[in-house]
């Protein structure tokens, strides 16, 4: 009897503790779903950018979740305590307004990346696709051959802090709608693609916002290497709980990036392969502050070497190697990848060159 008494007292035990467990969890899922506490941790552990705010917007576009405001104009100072401005066109594109429909005679070309081709901290006309666009002209002009002269359009759609994924995405949507004879993507941004947050907004609202983006959760959550993949989504998109001790572990350890990395490579290839069907060209390429290190893996792995281009040169001046450079290292960029585009044949020829190349075929 005593031992009976024994065991019967052990489950009793055992079922009360289970049962408090369980009630337990139940209030703290209730409190957990009243408070919203869930998805305030979750977006805290989101990046969101901040720089140039008042030209930026969130996107009606779910998968590019920000982009430049149609018609914005800002003043601002720069990082070197100098004054710039910026503004953006009608169609989403910073500096210059050009004609949506591209007239005759006209090599368009359409800039796409982060903050360094976007111009942070600079002014409209210094940023490198606008000095592209003027050193292009001027060369056109210098020639004199009006049998060869073309005119240049440099459209500049970068932003703070897009990933490759949303240049490339973005790039997709243009080559459709721009007529684009070439297609240039600076890289360097890593990671899961970033968030804004406009004025008046609160950070729940944008994730609320993108809740029907399917990549949102894996790119930003990826699952812990003990928990099934499937068990982990699951309980993020039904568990409170569990999702308020996933934000707080990817606000410790967000080092894993690789499904974001991927699904840039993806829209990378996208990118390249729906241009090339249109017959045009897309070339990406890596700034200075890289190093002479990347390499066309930087956007895909079988991306072909001659579209890829990295114009690290040592010796230069210090700033000449920061992500925001002043100016006139923009400039000098731009002249930089000029003759490089224009060897590998994906600019036209300048006018001695088609004089030369005349010349050889008459004799």
């Amino acid at each position: 009897m005593m031992k009976r008494r024994g065991t019967s007292d052990w489950a009793r035990n055992f079922l009360l503790l289970l049962s408090s467990i369980v009630v337990a969890l139940a209030i703290s899922e209730l409190a957990i779903r009243v408070t919203g506490s869930d998805d305030r941790v979750m977006t805290s552990a989101l990046f969101f950018q901040g720089g140039d705010p008042e030209v930026h917007r969130v996107s009606d576009n779910w998968f590019l979740h920000y982009e430049l405001r149609p018609g914005a104009h800002l003043d601002n100072v720069g990082y070197w305590h100098n004054p710039y401005h910026v503004n953006v066109d009608e169609l989403g594109a910073r500096g210059q307004a050009h004609p949506a429909a591209k007239g005759p005679g006209v090599f368009r070309i359409l800039c796409f990346g982060g903050s360094t081709m976007y111009g942070a901290d600079v002014s409209d006309e210094e940023t490198i696709p606008a000095t592209l666009e003027r050193r292009l002209n001027e060369e056109a002009t210098a020639s004199g051959n009006q049998a060869v002269r073309r005119h240049y359009e440099v459209w500049n759609f970068g932003l703070h802090a897009y990933v490759l994924s949303q240049a490339a995405h973005r790039a997709r949507r243009e080559l459709v709608e721009r007529n684009p004879d070439l297609i240039l993507v600076q890289l360097h941004n890593v990671g899961p693609r970033g968030f804004f947050m406009d004025k008046g907004l609160d950070r729940v609202d944008v994730l609320k916002r993108f809740a029907m983006d399917p990549y949102l959760l894996p790119e930003n959550f990826p699952p812990p290497s003990f928990v099934p993949s499937d068990v982990h989504f699951t309980a993020l998109r039904h568990i409170g709980l569990y999702r308020l001790l996933a934000g707080y572990l990817h606000r410790i350890y967000r080092s894993d990036i690789a499904f974001a990395e991927n699904l840039s490579r993806e829209e990378a290839r996208s990118l390249s392969r729906e241009a090339a069907a249109r017959g045009v060209a897309v070339v990406f390429f890596s700034i200075p502050f890289d190093g002479p290190g990347p390499d066309g893996n930087s956007a895909y792995p079988e991306l072909p070497a001659d579209h890829f281009i990295n114009f690290y040169e040592a010796g230069h001046e210090p700033d000449y190697y920061m992500m925001h450079p002043p100016a006139r290292f923009l400039d000098e960029y731009a002249g930089q990848l000029i003759p490089i585009l224009r060897q590998r044949g994906f600019l036209p020829k300048t006018s001695a060159a088609a004089a030369t190349s005349r010349s050889r075929t008459d004799t």
